[in-house]
């Protein structure tokens, strides 16, 4: 089995490519390297005899038609991502994302043998629904999509995953939408916030004070190395062909001030709570209803917050040196 990861250098693509690989899977990886990814990743990504790194824009691959046709499952990951990001590039993000999006499917379209397109889209869907109180928490996949912020810079981000949605959806391909719930672990950048408070708290000295935002807001998280598992199981499910599905923990909720409170206690730092407002385009609560994923898939995670934090923080201890 081929398999061609879109965006593989990123915190998914990576960490998936290197399980498949593991697999005994041949994993084909194209990335720009827009991001910050560090030499020492690259190497290992390189040093794999089952992966392959290809290094460019996917626009200009397309155009010189340099992308094989032999692929058997293509992920979508390649986007822009992280609300500093979004905010500062908000036309950007909408249309390079869109973009992407088209271009992947055309990539999709043109294989012989394809099993699979498997597009992330983003949690952040619900959000126009959860703000007006039409959606139930745990969030199921059939929540109707409302869009009333469409002059929001944040907004931009969202809107891009509708719109590549409905691109898939009407492709033709044999396509699988997921929908990523704060998912978190080592490599994933700076830009979500269990990695910021991690930088935050690494930084500051013993007695002084953290800055969090939006500290009464609910999440639920889950560990990267689940999220491989339940990639892994969607690829292989045929009965998840042509499904719109959630993916993430649907317990436990948590406060952002307990979470921050947890990455306090493993600094093993006595640092103060400062609490701030409330940061635009943040919605308060965010939970996926998992039951349709269960059902499709028998996906069961391992990983309890107390142990994917503690891992996530050990590695920013070791790394933070990277991405400060």
């Amino acid at each position: 089995m081929n398999i061609l990861i879109i965006g593989g250098a990123g915190f998914l693509g990576y960490s998936l490519s290197k399980y498949l690989s593991k697999n005994s899977f041949k994993v084909d990886i194209i990335d720009n390297f827009s991001r910050k990814t560090s030499t020492k990743d690259i190497e290992i990504l390189n040093e794999n005899n089952n992966i392959n790194l290809i290094e460019g824009n996917l626009i200009d691959l397309y155009k010189d038609k340099t992308i094989s046709n032999d692929y058997n499952i293509i992920f979508h990951f390649a986007a822009i991502v992280g609300v500093y990001n979004v905010v500062n590039q908000p036309y950007e993000t909408l249309s390079k994302n869109i973009l992407l999006t088209d271009l992947a499917i055309k990539v999709a379209l043109m294989q012989n043998k394809l099993d699979k397109f498997i597009f992330t889209s983003t949690s952040e869907v619900y959000s126009g629904a959860i703000e007006k109180e039409l959606a139930v928490i745990p969030t199921p996949e059939n929540t109707q999509l409302i869009i009333e912020d469409s002059y929001s810079k944040r907004a931009t981000y969202k809107l891009s995953k509708i719109t590549g949605e409905a691109l898939c959806l009407n492709s033709g391909l044999p396509v699988t939408i997921l929908r990523p719930h704060n998912i978190y672990g080592p490599r994933m950048g700076m830009s979500h916030v269990i990695p910021e408070l991690i930088k935050k708290i690494l930084f500051l000295k013993d007695g002084e004070s953290l800055d969090v935002f939006s500290a009464n807001h609910t999440r639920t998280f889950c560990y990267i190395d689940d999220a491989i598992n339940l990639f892994y199981l969607i690829m292989q499910n045929k009965n998840t062909d042509n499904e719109i599905l959630n993916m993430g923990a649907p317990n436990p909720e948590i406060k952002i001030i307990e979470l921050a409170k947890i990455l306090c206690a493993l600094s093993k730092k006595n640092i103060k709570i400062n609490v701030r407002e409330i940061q635009e385009g943040s919605i308060s609560r965010r939970c996926p209803d998992m039951n349709k994923t269960i059902k499709l898939t028998n996906y069961k995670p391992i990983f309890d917050l107390k142990t994917g934090l503690t891992n996530t923080f050990n590695w920013y201890e070791q790394n933070i040196n990277v991405y400060s």
